[in-house]
């Protein structure tokens, strides 16, 4: 587990408007929790001693490090591994993007789980880590909480669950069939986004074609490879995931079985019973009394 030394100070700071080197607020060895406003512009990302985490919860925010591009939507995060350099674009038009940037200490000791080779993208809501940071930034627009005092319950969650999305990565990565360590961990990028996209798209089948478009990858190797890494085909997955809602809006009382079949996109009421009794082995009829 990776631990942080008592007498370091977790800071936190505000960016908000254009980026330019001049506007770009600075954390020291210390490590801290940047929430950022941003309009439009480019600046360089300094080299860190440790990880640094940027997870966006409006807009895109454009990351290059090594000669590689990370698009970083909304409900993304990217950890970038210590000492890379790079830069960030936001592009002008539409909302600011907002985000948090944390910069672990440098004095985090660890030993990880995953050598990292470059950035990694991770979808927010599918892992401890990500949901701290969308938890944090809606918190801190609620204003229930001081900003500085929600940062710093940030930052040591951070300290307890990084690991754990870093051993997920590595699972993953060793069910791969590539055997280049930087290919497989840009393959894995795209798989997460991937991913992520099945769990936010529930209301309607989503074709291979759309999801290979999603992930910027090629139907071939997203099919081949997201199997290997989650288990199942993407259309199996997706059928899952969206079996999953509906049980739960139907035991929860929220949704009618046959409602339930038309909001997450089935055809017929028949064939969502069909598919969840051979998911869940009994009639979804049957949640709705228990």
């Amino acid at each position: 587990m990776t631990t942080l030394n008592s007498a370091s100070c977790v800071r936190f700071d505000v960016l908000q408007g254009r980026l330019s080197t001049a506007s770009r607020t600075a954390i020291g060895v210390g490590g801290g929790v940047v929430l950022s406003e941003i309009s439009d512009g480019i600046a360089p990302v300094g080299a860190k001693s440790a990880l640094s985490i940027k997870y966006v919860g409006r807009g895109v925010e454009i990351y290059r490090y090594g000669g590689r591009t990370y698009a970083v939507r909304e409900g993304h995060f990217l950890i970038v591994p210590e000492c890379l350099a790079g830069e960030v674009e936001v592009r002008r038009g539409g909302d600011h993007t907002l985000g948090l940037c944390v910069n672990l200490p440098a004095i985090v000791n660890a030993k990880r789980p995953l050598e990292m080779d470059g950035p990694m993208l991770f979808g927010a809501s599918l892992s401890t880590l990500g949901r701290e940071l969308e938890s944090t930034l809606r918190g801190i627009y609620e204003g229930s909480v001081a900003p500085d005092r929600l940062a710093d319950r940030l930052f040591m969650g951070i300290l307890d669950s990084v690991d754990g999305c870093l051993e997920d990565a590595t699972a993953a990565l060793d069910r791969m069939q590539s055997l280049k360590v930087s290919t497989r961990q840009e393959m894995l990028s795209r798989l997460n986004r991937a991913r992520a996209y099945l769990h936010d798209v529930v209301d309607r089948p989503v074709s291979l074609g759309e999801l290979a478009s999603a992930a910027g990858m090629s139907r071939f190797h997203l099919l081949r490879n997201f199997r290997d890494c989650f288990g199942a085909p993407p259309a199996t997955y997706h059928r899952r995931v969206r079996l999953e809602h509906a049980r739960h809006a139907i035991v929860h009382g929220r949704m009618t079985c046959s409602m339930a079949a038309v909001t997450f996109g089935f055809s017929t009421s028949a064939s969502f019973s069909r598919a969840y009794k051979a998911a869940f082995g009994h009639p979804p009829i049957r949640s709705a009394r228990s």
